[in-house]
């Protein structure tokens, strides 16, 4: 009987300390989420907001995640935050951090795209474990967003076909995210069957870009993350 007292007493220990843990797991995330989709999430007026406001680049939220965020991505980045995840919603504050934050911070420099594949692996990880189906639509669509970025078919496939089926189940009220989404993942994967790359990305990750690619770049908007090499003059140009 002592016996068993002491194992029971030990039991409600360590279920008291992951209760703490996942206590200071979320004290530590829920910051990211809540720039990122405000204090409802369900919300869909001011979610769909913020998320658009994400993919539009403005000094303001430039400054805002400059402000609130470097230290956590810096904590990030070594592993200091693994842990989250153990979560969908700490997965998911993880992923924003290696995949949008990185591009804010970063933008147009090769720092931008340096945590993709973190970024990726760990939307992998949780979408494996069901992690997408605990989480809001909009939160949802925003774990799905680093396929987008991959530089391969493989990836851009699955972003379109994740974004297709949440454009089958979107709420009405979040129906024009769900479509904006295929759209824009069919525009990249057709980006990437011609190019095999997206060329915005030659100037800072140093390639070399041929003329079909500078031609491309001079008239397309590189995704916030890169302007046109032709107005530098560095001759980064291959037939």
């Amino acid at each position: 009987m002592y016996e068993a007292g002491i194992v029971n007493v030990r039991k409600q220990f360590v279920t008291a300390e992951k209760e703490n843990d996942l206590i200071a797991q979320r004290h530590a995330y829920e910051p990211v989420l809540k720039q990122w989709f405000g204090d409802d999430p369900q919300d869909a007026q001011e979610s769909t907001r913020r998320f658009k406001s994400w993919f539009n680049p403005s000094d303001d939220n430039d400054a805002i995640v400059r402000e609130r965020f470097v230290d956590i991505l810096q904590r990030a980045f070594v592993g200091e935050c693994d842990d989250w995840t153990t979560s969908a919603r700490g997965s998911l504050a993880l992923v924003i951090l290696f995949d949008q934050v990185t591009r804010t911070l970063y933008r147009g420099l090769a720092e931008a795209f340096a945590c993709d594949e973190r970024a990726m692996a760990i939307a992998e990880s949780a979408i494996a474990r069901g992690f997408d189906q605990d989480l809001s639509f909009i939160e949802r669509a925003m774990l799905y967003i680093p396929f987008e970025h991959g530089e391969n078919l493989e990836s851009q496939n699955r972003f379109v076909e994740y974004f297709q089926l949440m454009d089958g189940i979107a709420p009405s009220e979040f129906k024009s995210i769900a479509q904006s989404c295929v759209v824009s993942g069919m525009e990249h994967r057709e980006v990437i069957r011609r190019f095999g790359r997206f060329p915005h990305r030659n100037r800072p990750l140093g390639r070399v870009s041929t003329k079909d690619e500078l031609a491309w770049i001079v008239n397309h908007h590189g995704w916030g993350q890169a302007e046109p090499e032709t107005e530098k003059g560095d001759g980064q140009v291959k037939n």
